[in-house]
């Protein structure tokens, strides 16, 4: 068990966040280009000050935030958050199978017709399916990549 719970955390490990130096232009390039566009993000000014902001809405001034529009000079980095959507989703389901298929395999010689194992032995499929559903969901959202944008000038 030790093992599958490092080999999960190792392989959602190398899907962690990237982070992109660009100028603003590119910045605006790459959130048109990878959809990001009403995504709430963290941003950091040239300040050291940090704001959360509830959608990325960049134009040529800065970046539109509920308060007015930040200028582009005094945005150091955006961090996006992440989203779940459909790998998480994917990953869920390729869980709760792989979780059921094993203790249907681990289960299968076991007695069932009389007994505590009556109880019990749909109790472990059910519980191991929920686990690997689990633990499928994190290993696929882990897949929605986040990026980091840091602002060069």
């Amino acid at each position: 068990m030790r093992s599958l719970t490092l080999c999960l955390i190792l392989f959602a490990a190398q899907f962690s966040a990237e982070t992109i130096r660009t100028d603003w232009t590119g910045f605006r390039n790459q959130v048109e280009a990878m959809k990001l566009e009403n995504r709430s993000a963290k941003v950091r000014l040239s300040s050291g000050k940090k704001l959360k902001v509830k959608r990325i809405a960049a134009t040529d001034a800065g970046l539109e935030v509920s308060s007015g529009i930040v200028s582009k000079d005094d945005v150091a980095s955006i961090k996006v958050n992440k989203k779940a959507g459909k790998a998480a989703l994917i990953g869920m389901a390729i869980g709760a199978g792989a979780g059921a298929g094993i203790s249907v395999a681990a289960t299968r010689n076991v007695d069932t017709y009389e007994g505590p194992a009556l109880a019990i032995v749909p109790g472990v499929i059910g519980a191991t399916t929920i686990g690997g559903a689990i633990a499928g969901y994190f290993v696929g959202r882990s897949r929605s990549r986040a990026p980091e944008f840091i602002i060069q000038r």
